[in-house]
C-alpha cells in the first residue's frame, strides 16, 4: 500500500514503517502543516520511507492519506482526495475542529486515556492503537542514580505533559530531562525558546540514556507515550504520577529506586516484560494494517 503523509513525528513513523507499506513523506509545503524533514540522527530512515516534494506529489497515485495536525485536517480536501486516517498526537481541548462526521476517515488515538480526554463524537469512527516499538535495547544497568523524563517541549506543553507535576515528583532528587529531538531544533534554539532538557545527538545516544538512568518518572495526562514505552522496553522501572494527590507516594517510590540499584533492575525486568507483551511492534503493525485496509477498502 502507498501511504501519503507528512513527517510530524519521526519516532512514530519509524514504528509505522514496520507495517511494510511504502510511506511517502511530503516535503516543501507550508510550515503551518507541521512537517519536518526526516532526522537520520533521531531514527535511521527505513528503506520503505520516501521523500516526495509537494510540487511533484500528484505525479503518482496513493492509497491512503494520513493526517496528524489540525491544520492538515482543515486542508484535507485541498491536499488530496483520498481515504484518510487522522492520528491524534495531542489532547488539548481547543483542537477539536477535526472531529466532524467524515465517512472516509478513521481517527486513531495512541491510548485509551487520550480517547477519554476527547470523548466520542457523533459520526466519528475511531480506533485506539497504543504505541509499539522495536526491541532494540541492551540490558538495563541503572548505573546512574537519576530520575529521567524524555519529553520534547516539556515546558511548552505543560498543560498536557505536566512539567509542574514532574518538578514536584523529583524535587531534591538527582534528575534529568532529555528533549529537543523532534524536528531540527538544536541546542541554541531550544534554550532561546525557554525550554528545558538537553538535546541528544542520536538514537544510539538516547538508547544509552534509557539503559543507564535508574528510574523513569511519568507525569503526562495520557499514558503511555512513545518515550515511556521505550523506557519500559529498555528495562527501566516506571513511576507514574497520576495527580497531585499521589505525589507523596510517588516521591517515596522514586527515592527507594534511586537508593537501590538492584531493586530498580529487578522491577525494571517486569517493566520490560510488560512492554514486550503489550507494546511490541508486531501488535502495533497488525492493528495499523487493519485500519489501513479498512479505510482504503
Amino acid at each position: 500500500m502507498r501511504v501519503l503523509l507528512f513527517n510530524v513525528h519521526t519516532p512514530f513513523l519509524y514504528s509505522l514503517a514496520e507495517t511494510g507499506h511504502d510511506l511517502f513523506c511530503m516535503e516543501g509545503g507550508p510550515a503551518s502543516l507541521g512537517w519536518v524533514e526526516w532526522n537520520e540522527a533521531q531514527r535511521p530512515r527505513p528503506a520503505n520511507v520516501h521523500s516526495v516534494q509537494m510540487s511533484e506529489v500528484r505525479e503518482k497515485e496513493y492509497d491512503v492519506l494520513v493526517l496528524q495536525t489540525p491544520r492538515q485536517w482543515e486542508l484535507r480536501e485541498l491536499l488530496f482526495d483520498l481515504p484518510r486516517v487522522y492520528v491524534e498526537h495531542n489532547v488539548e481541548g481547543d483542537l477539536c475542529k477535526h472531529y466532524v462526521e467524515d465517512p472516509r476517515c478513521i481517527v486513531v488515538f495512541h491510548s485509551g486515556t487520550a480517547e477519554r480526554q476527547w470523548g466520542k463524537r457523533p459520526g466519528m469512527e475511531y480506533r485506539i492503537i497504543e504505541i509499539g516499538v522495536k526491541d532494540e535495547f541492551l540490558e538495563h544497568t541503572g548505573e546512574t542514580a537519576e530520575a529521567l523524563a524524555v519529553v520534547s517541549g516539556y515546558r511548552q506543553r505543560d498543560n498536557w505533559c505536566r512539567y509542574w507535576l514532574w518538578k514536584l515528583a523529583v524535587a531534591t532528587y538527582p534528575n534529568r530531562v532529555v528533549g529537543g529531538m523532534n524536528g531540527q531544533m538544536g541546542t541554541a534554539d531550544w534554550e532561546s525558546a525557554g525550554e528545558i532538557g538537553e538535546p541528544v545527538g542520536s538514537w544510539d545516544e538516547l538508547k544509552g540514556v534509557y539503559e543507564r538512568s535508574r528510574v523513569y518518572v511519568s507525569t503526562p495526562l495520557t499514558f503511555p507515550s512513545m518515550a515511556e514505552v521505550e523506557a519500559m522496553m529498555a528495562g527501566m522501572p516506571m513511576v507514574r504520577a497520576g495527580g497531585i494527590e499521589e505525589i507523596g507516594k510517588v516521591r517515596q517510590l522514586v527515592r527507594e529506586f534511586l537508593e537501590d540499584q538492584d531493586r530498580a533492575q529487578y522491577e525494571g525486568r517486569y517493566a520490560r516484560m510488560f512492554a514486550q507483551t503489550n507494546f511490541g511492534i508486531e501488535r502495533f503493525c497488525s492493528e495499523w494494517n487493519e485500519v489501513l485496509e479498512t479505510v482504503s477498502g
